[in-house]
């Protein structure tokens, strides 16, 4: 058995649910930030800039656009006037040069005039998408709820707190089951070691008992005999291994019984036990002796330390102490919850319903309230058993070992 921590995997999950909170903390409050410091009037005015300047440079581009179309039916013009470079009494003359050097310059105009649209365009993309970022915060900006935006920013932190302390009490019950299952997990480490050293010792015996079955001669059984006799200090290999089995036997149901008491220690401590019945009769007896209310009375002190505690008695308890419901009441803290229960009804039924009514109600009795089997107090095992000694009580479920003065006869 490897001992498994049944709080690690809670412990995980709410270190996982930190990580997420904290993570939507972080995003909340940068949008906080972020609305608070969004100065509107400048967003506004550079979406107007940037409008603009995006307008003027349409404008710019649509004026180029015809400025170059006019310019290329020039070109085509002069081009029709100018004369083939085969024609050379006219190519070189100056009517004809300088209609070349014009339509040059009609082109390199035509280019400049491109390159500069190819650059416009550039820019009223880059704008463009300026503007669409702006309308996107301007419209975030508008729609944005501080108010909810903090509160919502105040709940995560409440709930990030409660994390916190989910986390500080479940690491405190994880190291709590440790401490309390410690000396089973070491004594079960030990036997879990001693085993593996006898099943070795077991194969080892084995192969002595193997080599003696292949031993051809006396001499080859003599050494047999003697390995077995140096190993183990018993010269026959099939006692040897039966006495082996047995240890073996011994060690498994060691390790069994170990591993029953850190289940029953787990469980006891994974209980989530608010409130404390006490069977009230059932706690006054030592045996068959009467013993009236001293042990109860020192039991219920240390329990009302850690529980709400009440006492439920059977109305016989009044001939048994020869006194009334007050005088009984007075026995107990004034937050001891004390209830008689009427002549002729029986305290079982009024314990069993009232100690259903919550799943972190148990009771303290020795009765098994085989009448009530179908309740959910028995079905959900909140019956916690109680041994009651002389000057002794031991509660084992709830870790309560204390003595008590025994009353005068």
């Amino acid at each position: 058995m490897s001992f498994t921590n049944p709080y690690t995997g809670k412990i995980n999950q709410i270190n996982s649910d930190i990580r997420l909170w904290t993570a939507t903390k972080i995003a909340e409050q940068k949008g906080i930030d972020w609305y608070k410091s969004f100065s509107l009037t400048y967003k506004q005015n550079e979406l107007s800039d940037i409008q603009n300047e995006l307008t003027n440079l349409e404008r710019t581009i649509e004026e180029n656009v015809g400025k170059i179309e006019i310019l290329n039916k020039h070109s085509e013009h002069l081009k029709t006037q100018t004369a083939s470079i085969w024609k050379l009494r006219t190519y070189f003359g100056k009517e004809q040069r300088q209609l070349r050097k014009e339509q040059k310059s009609v082109l390199d105009t035509v280019s400049r005039l491109r390159k500069a649209n190819a650059t416009h365009s550039e820019k009223t993309a880059s704008l463009s998408k300026q503007v669409a970022e702006l309308k996107k915060q301007l419209s975030e900006y508008s729609q944005f709820n501080l108010e909810n935006s903090e509160i919502k920013l105040i709940e995560i932190e409440k709930t990030i707190s409660q994390l916190h302390i989910q986390l500080q009490s479940t690491e405190a019950k994880s190291s709590a089951l440790k401490s309390i299952i410690q000396k089973e997990l070491n004594e079960l480490g030990r036997l879990q070691k001693e085993l593996e050293n006898i099943k070795a010792e077991i194969k080892e015996a084995k192969y002595f008992e193997s080599s003696l079955s292949k031993a051809e001669n006396s001499y080859e059984r003599a050494m047999a005999h003697q390995e077995c006799e140096k190993k183990f200090g018993d010269s026959k290999p099939r006692r040897v291994i039966t006495k082996k089995e047995r240890q073996l036997l011994s060690v498994k149901r060691s390790i069994s019984k170990i591993e029953e008491r850190i289940a029953t220690k787990i469980e006891r401590h994974n209980r989530s036990i608010k409130k404390i019945i006490i069977d009230g009769n059932n706690f006054c007896y030592c045996g068959e002796t009467f013993i009236g209310l001293s042990a109860l009375i020192s039991a219920v002190e240390i329990l009302n330390n850690r529980y709400e505690v009440s006492v439920i008695f059977d109305a016989g308890i009044r001939g048994l102490m020869k006194t009334n419901d007050e005088k009984i009441r007075k026995q107990f803290a004034t937050d001891v919850e004390v209830h008689v229960v009427a002549t002729r009804e029986t305290a079982d039924e009024t314990i069993i319903k009232y100690a259903g009514q919550t799943k972190t109600t148990y009771v303290l009795t020795n009765d098994r309230f085989v009448d009530f089997s179908s309740s959910s107090v028995v079905k959900d095992k909140r019956l916690l058993r109680h041994e009651i000694l002389p000057n002794q009580v031991f509660i084992h479920d709830l870790n309560v070992d204390l003595t008590y003065e025994p009353m005068p006869n």
